[in-house]
C-alpha cells in the first residue's frame, strides 16, 4: 500500500508536472494560488522508496470542498493508487458537501462513491479575436488589484463559498489580466473575469456577471490584452453563456461533468459565464 501525506509548497509543482505530461493546458502560475486556497489539501503517493506515484487536490473552502488534479503517473495505474488518494481526499473533505468534474468517461466510477451529475460543463476555445465595440452602456471597467469585501461577496454569491486567500493570489499571477465591472451611476459591481497565461493561450475564469452585456465587454477586453488561443469553460445550463460563446464564432471542444456528494452549494448560476478552473470548482 502507497503511503499518503501532504504536499508542501515546494512541492505542488509535481501536480503540474503530472498535469503537463497528461497534456492538460494549467496555467503557468498555478500552482501559489491553488496552495493558497487550501494549503493543506494536496496529496501525493508514494511507494517505500519515496518514489512519487500520482497526487490528488482536495481543497477544502468555507462551505464545501473541491476534489482536481487527480492525476496517476501510467507506470504505476492498475494498482490501487488511485483508491488511497482518493480515500485521503474524501478522508480530508469529510463532514461538508464534495464536488469534482468528471470526464465523461469517469462519470459512473464517482457514481459508485456517491457523487451525481449535476450539470455539464463545456470547453470553448477561439484562436481568433472577434473585432467587437467594447463601449457598452452603462458599465465601467478597472482593473481588479486589490479586493474588497464587495468583490468577495460578488464571487461567493457565484461561487459558493468566500474563498478571500485564493482569488487574491489568483488575480495577483504574472502575466494576468484581471477586470472588474460596475454600474457608471451606482457603482455596483456588475461582474468581473480573469485572463490567465496558460502553457498555451490563455484560459478565461472565472467569468462572472450580471448581465449578458456585462460578460460580453469583459470576455472581449480580456482577449484583446491576452495571448491566443482563448479557453472559457461554459456551464450547460446558462444559456445566454453558450449563446455568447456561439456569437464569438469559439469552438465547442470536450465535455465533463460538475458532480456533488452531498447537497451543492446555492450558487447563482445565471451569472457563470466561465467557471474558475475545471481542477478547485
Amino acid at each position: 500500500m502507497p503511503a499518503i501525506r501532504h504536499l508542501g509548497r515546494e512541492e505542488i509543482g509535481f501536480c503540474f508536472e503530472l498535469a503537463g505530461a497528461e497534456g492538460w493546458n494549467s496555467g503557468r502560475y498555478d500552482a501559489m494560488p491553488f496552495f493558497a486556497a487550501d494549503p493543506g489539501g494536496f496529496f501525493v503517493a508514494e511507494d517505500d522508496e519515496g518514489t512519487k506515484l500520482g497526487c490528488i487536490a482536495a481543497v477544502r473552502y468555507e462551505t464545501f470542498g473541491f476534489i482536481g488534479l487527480f492525476i496517476v503517473r501510467p507506470e504505476f495505474r492498475g494498482q490501487g493508487v488511485g483508491a488511497h488518494l482518493f480515500d485521503a481526499a474524501l478522508e480530508h473533505l469529510g463532514g461538508v458537501p464534495i464536488g469534482l468534474d468528471s470526464v465523461l468517461a469517469q462519470e459512473e466510477r464517482y457514481a459508485r462513491r456517491g457523487f451525481e451529475r449535476a450539470y455539464a460543463t463545456i470547453r470553448y476555445t477561439s484562436a481568433e479575436r472577434e473585432p467587437r465595440d467594447r463601449f457598452a452602456s452603462g458599465i465601467a471597467l478597472e482593473r481588479l488589484r486589490v479586493l474588497d469585501d464587495d468583490v468577495v461577496a460578488y464571487d461567493r454569491a457565484c461561487f459558493g463559498s468566500a474563498r478571500p486567500a485564493f482569488l487574491q493570489a489568483w488575480i495577483a499571477q504574472p502575466d494576468v489580466v484581471a477586470l472588474l465591472a460596475r454600474s457608471l451611476t451606482t457603482r455596483e459591481i456588475l461582474g468581473y473575469g480573469v485572463g490567465r497565461d496558460a502553457r498555451v493561450g490563455t484560459k478565461i475564469g472565472p467569468l462572472f456577471a450580471s448581465r449578458l452585456d456585462v460578460a460580453a465587454i469583459l470576455y472581449d477586453t480580456i482577449a484583446g490584452r491576452t495571448r491566443p488561443p482563448w479557453r472559457l469553460d461554459v456551464p450547460e445550463p446558462n444559456f445566454p453563456a453558450i449563446a455568447l460563446s456561439d456569437e464569438r464564432r469559439m469552438l465547442r471542444g470536450t465535455e465533463n461533468v460538475r458532480m456533488w456528494r452531498g447537497t451543492p452549494p446555492h450558487t447563482a448560476h445565471e451569472k457563470v459565464y466561465g467557471i474558475t478552473t475545471f481542477e478547485l470548482g
